[in-house]
């Protein structure tokens, strides 16, 4: 017959409603036979609040047990953290992977900084624009669409009549200053970056329309712009693609 001389216990618990329960309890016996002190392991559930009758478990399976608690927590921990990490998720983000984020402008005015032959700008209503970043080759591309707020995937995405942007999209960024990695304050140091950059000639080709193809028409189009204070029309905007599609690439 074993002797039990003396015991303790290690709980194992969840968390319930912001609450710490307890599920079971694993006792370690000392026990005296033949005058050999041994120890062994009893893992006993708790219902409600009450030690239950235990079982004798190996050392191997209070291990498994106890590192499957830690996992549990940590992963816990991880799915938590994960949702305050979504909780300060950029809104204007649309989209993103590892390698490519798309995010949003609403219309609003901007000013326009050009540098033809000499400097000059134009504040403009800028109509919406959305943005898709390469994060790792620093890749900028950007498109207008002519609803207001957030985009959908049927909207369809327009070639935005501005100088360094060529036909896929892409902008010659030149001299802007672009996160050198992703993080919180990347969409807005994008975005001013962009404005605040000088837009210096036409990098479309073949498109058929002044605006797009000719630096000096394109300047005529933004001081006219500037002067009605009217938006961009839907007939001066070239189609590129839907958005959905022009998404492909984060699949």
């Amino acid at each position: 017959m074993f002797e039990i001389s003396k015991s303790s216990t290690e709980a194992v618990t969840k968390v319930t409603n912001n609450e710490l329960q307890a599920t079971d309890a694993i006792f370690i016996h000392e026990t005296n036979l033949s005058g050999e002190v041994r120890q062994i392991l009893v893992s006993h559930p708790i219902s409600r609040g009450k030690i239950m009758q235990g079982k004798v478990i190996s050392n191997a399976a209070a291990i498994k047990r106890l590192i499957g608690l830690n996992t549990s927590r940590a992963s816990q921990k991880t799915r938590q953290n994960s949702t305050l990490m979504n909780s300060f998720l950029d809104e204007r983000i649309i989209a993103q992977n590892s390698e490519y984020v798309a995010f949003y402008t609403k219309s609003a005015p901007r000013t326009i900084w050009t540098s033809v032959e000499e400097n000059l700008s134009f504040t403009i209503s800028c109509p919406s624009l959305v943005f898709i970043y390469s994060k790792s080759s620093k890749e900028l591309k950007v498109y207008t669409y002519l609803q207001g707020g957030r985009p959908k995937l049927e909207t369809m995405l327009y070639l935005v009549p501005f100088m360094n942007i060529s036909n896929n999209g892409s902008v010659c960024t030149g001299s802007m200053k672009l996160p050198r990695t992703w993080g919180q304050g990347s969409v807005d140091t994008i975005i001013n970056s962009f404005f605040n950059s000088r837009f210096t000639h036409s990098n479309y080709r073949g498109l058929g329309s002044g605006i797009y193809d000719m630096s000096y028409s394109n300047l005529k189009y933004l001081e006219r712009l500037a002067t009605s204070q009217k938006r961009m029309k839907k007939a001066d905007l070239i189609p590129f693609n839907l958005l959905s599609e022009t998404l492909g690439r984060f699949k």
